[in-house]
């Protein structure tokens, strides 16, 4: 592991194996770049900076915590209501504060660490302790948080991580799951969204999308890039590797977002697959956890 920067402000780690290559920002500690035999597949937002002059990074995943959007009750990134007792900025605190590299034992694994300061106990008045891990072995990419309150009364709390996928094209790109049919979809573009049973195994991209697949996690979504048509061997259907994406522990919720037809945003290099957990409780110096794996099928 080493410590390396971008520009003064934008510190971050760098992991790397034989094979792999990983780099986690302290900002926010999001992990920013996960490459295998010199193939990305972490996206990034066409408006991303990475000279401070933003307060986070768009692209890669970052950690939404304490909550996921400004609190809205479909999690949509609107101002926050009159009547919000703090001004948590859009999907939380942490993506936009400095972390601390807590600890590495190899070249292919770092843990990061971030506690409550005056200046967050300001907008939410919480003791909090949130540790993250992030190993690299020979086949995947493996990420790992830890959410413990420290405070001495009960917490609630959101918590994501808006993940950005790199696509090739966003019109032949297409998301599986078998635990898609049958669950609840709520079309966040929509107010008030209505509930629907989604009936397919596949999402894909058409237009601007900002829907919430309701309790199909822990499971496996898998990114395929397509080529050729239904009629095209299946073998020379893809054009790069599918990318499995593990979401395991306490996650719940799946929401897929792509600004289509925004091309300020990049809409077409980026795809967004976020993992979620919603008002979660926790007991005083209880701990709740996340995994993501982020296996490339090469």
């Amino acid at each position: 592991m080493s410590v390396k920067q971008d520009a003064p402000a934008m510190q971050f780690v760098a992991l790397s194996n034989k094979t792999a290559t990983a780099k986690i920002y302290v900002r926010g500690a999001t992990l920013a770049s996960f490459q295998t035999n010199g193939v990305e597949w972490l996206g990034t937002r066409g408006d991303a900076k990475f000279d401070g002059s933003k307060p986070n990074v768009s692209g890669g995943i970052p950690i939404c915590f304490p909550q996921f959007g400004h609190g809205d009750a479909l999690g949509r990134d609107i101002p926050n209501p009159d009547n919000n007792a703090y001004s948590i900025p859009v999907h939380g605190l942490a993506r936009n504060m400095d972390w601390n590299v807590a600890s590495s034992s190899t070249d292919a694994e770092c843990i990061l660490e971030l506690r409550d300061t005056e200046e967050s106990r300001a907008v939410w008045p919480h003791a909090f302790c949130l540790t993250l891990t992030v190993t690299l072995d020979e086949t995947k990419l493996s990420w790992s948080l830890e959410v413990e309150n420290k405070s001495q009364d009960p917490l609630e709390f959101s918590c994501g991580v808006h993940s950005y996928f790199k696509t090739l094209d966003i019109d032949a790109v297409s998301i599986r799951n078998p635990s898609l049919r049958g669950c609840t979809k709520l079309n966040r573009t929509i107010d008030p969204a209505e509930p629907m049973v989604y009936d397919s195994d596949e999402v894909r991209i058409t237009n601007f999308t900002d829907d919430i697949y309701k309790n199909i996690l822990p499971s496996t979504m898998v990114l395929h890039h397509h080529e050729g048509t239904a009629a095209t061997p299946r073998e020379e259907r893809y054009s790069r590797p599918p990318l499995d994406i593990v979401s395991g522990g306490g996650w719940k919720d799946v929401v897929v977002w792509n600004p289509h037809g925004n091309d300020t945003l990049g809409y077409k290099s980026f795809l967004c697959v976020e993992s979620v957990a919603t008002k979660v409780a926790l007991a005083p110096l209880q701990t709740w956890s996340a995994t993501l794996e982020l296996i490339p099928q090469l």
